[in-house]
């Protein structure tokens, strides 16, 4: 569990010095101007795709190997 928070950290931070300081959020945000997608969106975007990424592989492992999900018992479909 420990790893699973540092990693989302870890994206975290990663993607805040990446598009948020070094400001390329903005030159998205001009790019998209255009369309009609806001700021606000832009950012949930860029922020929660690896994060829901991260999440979603660990969803896919435990479904394949087996394992438990929030108390369940989940039986791998590769046992």
């Amino acid at each position: 569990m420990i790893v699973v928070f540092g990693l989302l950290a870890l994206i975290l931070l990663f993607v805040y010095r990446i598009y948020i300081k070094n400001e390329r959020i903005f030159r998205l945000v001009e790019r998209y101007k255009g369309m009609k997608i806001n700021k606000v969106l832009l950012f949930f975007i860029i922020v929660l795709t690896p994060v829901i990424l991260l999440l979603l592989a660990g969803t896919i492992t435990v479904y394949l190997n087996g394992g438990k999900i929030l108390g369940n018992e989940i039986n791998g479909l590769l046992e």
